[in-house]
């Protein structure tokens, strides 16, 4: 496996268009590894359980934090 584009990707707002490009990223091996923040938990949970993203974050700051995209 070759070394994906980005180490790791920021998605604020990880409801439909957030989680989609999320998965499109994880799916297409783009991105090591994206964090998530949106500011409904619940939505957050979802993202994380139907893989759009690997992990939450709990603030917008700390979600972008060493990103090398930011979406």
């Amino acid at each position: 496996m070759e070394d994906p584009f980005f180490q790791r990707a920021a998605i604020i707002g990880t409801g439909l268009m957030g989680g989609s490009l999320g998965m499109a990223l994880i799916e297409r091996r783009l991105v090591g590894e994206v964090v998530g923040y949106d500011r409904d938990p619940a939505v957050m949970a979802e993202a994380v359980a139907a893989g759009a993203i690997h992990r939450s974050a709990p603030s917008p700051v700390e979600a972008v934090k060493e990103a090398d995209l930011v979406i």
